[in-house]
């Protein structure tokens, strides 16, 4: 069983800074895990230690149901992919993936063999014998794949493969990594800072945030039922929105208190049961694009202005504002300055930004005043004071 378990993983430095912290989640055998989050949140960290390149110094890893942490790099059996390929230039291609079995001493035969059907796999027979210089980028990356490949190993470790790649190579190469992970079954701990690549490449998906684990679940999951507010606005394009809101609940039914205006949500809405303890305390409402649309004339909506469209066939997206309400406190508590500014939103009263997705032959509305119909049914709704959905 090639599983990896991280059980309390953790790095922290000399001077008390971690880099992850109390790390818990398995990779299943076989399956393909995607680490994603912004830049320095600790996931090239933690594939890092996992190959055994980088120290743990918490925790337990265990890969195969063995804890690995005093072990070797060499003596784990993965096999790693790296952003900037680390070919030899000397080399050829051929000699390039054969390197790490002739650095164990495999025969002649042997090596011969397997890096063939490593360069039929990954279709470089016919460059074989050219250096990396003769390639392009993505045949270059295919090299570097052909070398982890012909090791057999237990685990595929890829740190950030694509991103020295073009848009159209980035995407051609995806398909390539996904068709010969599903073909060879080997479990595979990709990391990326491109939700995009996550969300189409991973079997599940794991979202590190200043080195702690936020949300692990498929891209389905954490698109539709985030855990936090800096899940929300990390997963989808164009993000979520979010607008702050007083949540009510009236004799005659539920309602949302922004700038003044009330939306009234219908009596029979299926509200989480969470939510109702907020009631009378601000929080985070959160819709994604695909959800708004526009009230028909002369029924109740949310009130905004329109400030752009954007025609991207087969769709457009319609940039408008909402009015905030004022400074926002969660339960009479501060809020958490850190997730606000991760989300671009500030403890003060502004104009909140909200993105329509809609088809592009949608009518929109004439003039800058518009009314937004939201489905209670489509609706997030998140605590002001952490950031926590309320489910």
């Amino acid at each position: 069983m090639s599983t990896i378990q991280f059980d309390g993983v953790g790095k922290r430095y000399g001077n008390g800074a971690y880099a992850v912290r109390d790390l818990s989640f398995t990779i299943e055998d076989g399956e393909f895990m995607v680490v994603v989050g912004p830049s320095g949140c600790g996931k090239s960290t933690a594939l890092r230690m996992t190959a055994g390149l980088e120290p743990i110094t918490e925790g337990e890893l265990r890969i195969g149901g063995k804890v690995v942490n005093g072990l070797s790099a060499r003596d784990r059996d993965v096999a790693m992919v790296f952003q900037n390929y680390a070919l030899y230039p000397h080399m050829t291609v051929a000699e390039n993936i054969a390197f790490p079995l002739a650095s164990r001493g495999a025969s002649k035969d042997e090596i011969a063999r397997r890096v063939a059907a490593a360069a039929q796999t990954l279709g470089l027979t016919e460059y074989l014998d050219r250096r990396p210089k003769a390639l392009s980028g993505g045949q270059r990356q295919r090299v570097a794949m052909g070398r982890a490949l012909v090791r057999d190993p237990q685990i595929f470790l890829m740190d950030e493969p694509l991103s020295n790649l073009d848009a159209k190579l980035r995407n051609q190469m995806r398909a390539e990594i996904i068709g010969l992970q599903k073909q060879q079954g080997v479990t595979t701990l990709y990391v990326t800072h491109d939700q995009t690549e996550a969300m189409t490449m991973g079997h599940r998906i794991a979202i590190l945030r200043g080195g702690l684990l936020q949300q692990v679940g498929t891209p389905r999951e954490l698109y539709e039922q985030p855990t936090n507010l800096f899940v929300a606005a990390f997963v989808g394009s164009p993000a979520m929105n979010l607008f702050r809101a007083e949540f009510r609940l009236t004799e005659t039914g539920p309602e949302l208190l922004t700038d003044g205006a009330v939306l009234r949500l219908d009596p029979g809405a299926p509200l989480p049961a969470a939510l109702r303890a907020e009631s009378g305390h601000r929080i985070v409402v959160g819709i994604r694009p695909e959800h708004l649309s526009f009230a028909p004339p002369g029924t109740p909506g949310l009130a905004a202005e329109m400030r752009m469209i954007e025609e991207l066939p087969p769709e457009k997206l319609v940039h408008m504002t909402i009015g905030a309400d004022t400074p926002m406190t969660g339960g009479g508590q501060p809020v958490d300055a850190d997730f606000l500014t991760d989300l671009g939103m500030v403890a003060a009263a502004h104009r909140a930004p909200l993105i329509a997705r809609l088809g592009i032959d949608t009518a929109v509305p004439d003039g800058p005043g518009v009314a937004l119909h939201l489905d209670p049914r489509r609706l997030h709704f998140f605590r002001a004071s952490d950031g926590a959905a309320l489910r």
